[in-house]
């Protein structure tokens, strides 16, 4: 049995143009900038040419309950001629003390954190190893609650379906860990950096329960170029 996953990281947002850290309270008014808006927009028209290529008529649009998400998923949703669901488990990492900060104010007073984190974005250190003071959540269970909410609704998908997932880098950065620790080898104590832009689409396939195909932060013209 062959299935697609899609997963997309939201379009860009008012937070993303300030460059702040994700925050519960901000997921409600972070609404699409203009770029954002095309972007989806892109995004859909991508995906809706994949589709009528490879025959693909059951498509299931999920997203995170941001807003930011939840308008990416409205516009890709429209374009796919169905709707979409918000679910649960799929929202951002909770930066504690600095959620809602900007980058640039973090780094002015928490040099040693921004330092780590910086690193970390750079490939050399592990994420695990960073102290998010004030989280009310560890990263390990983080990543297991994002997993587990994929996956269950991927283990629900059937014959030739397409399950598209609208949700934030740090979801998409722990379930992609998760696949290459399952199916790649990756090492089990490493939390390493993925660069996954706005509007980034990862694409992976299912076949018999094993990974047969898997690529990632492919833009829009990457993706028609390379599946359509």
């Amino acid at each position: 049995m062959s299935m697609t996953i899609i997963l997309l990281r939201h379009a860009e947002s008012g937070k993303n143009v300030k460059n702040s850290f994700s925050s519960a309270e901000m997921d409600n008014n972070e609404v699409l900038t203009q770029n954002g808006i095309e972007q989806a927009s892109c995004m859909g028209d991508s995906i809706l040419n994949y589709c009528k290529k490879n025959n693909i008529k059951n498509i299931n649009v999920y997203s995170a309950k941001s807003l930011r998400s939840l308008q990416t998923a409205e516009i890709i949703s429209r374009k796919l001629n169905c709707t979409f669901k918000s679910i649960d488990g799929v929202k951002s990492f909770n930066f504690g003390t600095n959620a809602g900060q900007k980058e640039i104010d973090v780094k002015r007073e928490q040099s040693k954190f921004y330092h780590d984190l910086t690193l970390y974005r750079k490939g050399v250190v592990n994420s695990y190893d960073i102290i998010y003071e004030g989280s009310k959540e560890t990263l390990k269970n983080y990543e297991s609650y994002v997993c587990d909410s994929i996956n269950l609704f991927i283990d629900k998908m059937k014959e030739n379906e397409l399950s598209i997932f609208i949700i934030h880098r740090s979801a998409i950065t722990a379930y992609l860990l998760f696949l290459a620790r399952k199916y790649l080898n990756y090492p089990e104590e490493f939390y390493g950096y993925i660069q996954l832009d706005l509007g980034g689409i990862c694409i992976f396939k299912l076949k018999n329960g094993e990974l047969e195909y898997l690529d990632v932060n492919l833009t829009t013209d990457e993706f028609m170029n390379d599946f359509l």
